[in-house]
């Protein structure tokens, strides 16, 4: 797990240069805005606390077909709030975009990236659900993966393309949807299909106060980018 974070890092790092070289300072302030606009929605409508209730829950069963109920419980949440918040994206994303940059030009970059923030969750939990089954290096090999799938498209579209910002959100879109259907594939053919309303009701009870916790230290650590 430490190998493939500090992969992620330093590959990050050694990034700047080549965005440096394409983003203005302005298009940096757009992508910081609407990743952390979207990073609040995703909050509040509890994906970090589904992930969290999830691993709890998950340990708490006696059977594998439990277990198993559990991860697609667990998907089927994330895949209805990302859901909700990405159609309500797209009918208000003119007054979303007016709001946060004070301009409706920037109305398709919002219902972009609510697009890549539902496929985005939804690669979360199958990841977790690899790490909850400790398998390490299948985690770390899919999160490499992950990585140079969105770092090609990001040199394609920001250096080759010149499409700024644009090309910032349809890279992430893109390798979003692709790593998410790949990682659904391996994830279902082990666990199935099999929802339970008792395990919603289970992860509800851990999971609800983690919200407003969650928001809590959100504001405390990045609600200065706003300013």
């Amino acid at each position: 797990y430490l190998g493939g974070d500090l992969l992620r890092r330093t590959v990050g790092l050694l990034m700047i240069p080549l965005y440096t070289s394409y983003l203005t300072p302005a298009d940096y302030g757009v992508i910081e805005l609407i990743e952390l606009f979207v990073s609040v929605v995703g909050i509040s409508i509890g994906f970090g606390a589904i992930s969290d209730a999830m691993v709890r829950v998950h340990h708490e069963c006696t059977t594998t077909n439990d277990r198993s109920s559990v991860v697609f419980t667990s998907l089927t949440l994330v895949l209805a709030g990302g859901a909700l918040a990405t159609v309500g994206a797209w009918i208000f994303a003119r007054g979303i975009s007016q709001v946060v940059f004070n301009s409706v030009a920037y109305s398709g970059i919002v219902k972009a990236a609510f697009l890549a923030l539902t496929f985005g969750g939804l690669a979360e939990v199958a990841l977790l659900y690899q790490r909850i089954r400790q398998r390490a290096v299948v985690y770390v090999i899919a999160t490499a993966v992950q990585l140079g799938l969105n770092l090609g498209l990001n040199i394609y579209f920001i250096a080759g393309l010149k499409l700024g910002v644009k090309g910032f959100v349809a890279a992430k879109v893109i390798s979003s949807v692709l790593f998410c259907v790949l990682l659904m594939v391996v994830t279902l053919r082990e666990t199935g299909v099999c929802f339970k309303m008792d395990i919603v009701r289970g992860m509800t009870r851990f999971g609800s106060p983690l919200v407003a916790s969650s928001i809590a230290l959100f504001a405390i650590h990045f609600s200065d980018r706003f300013f």
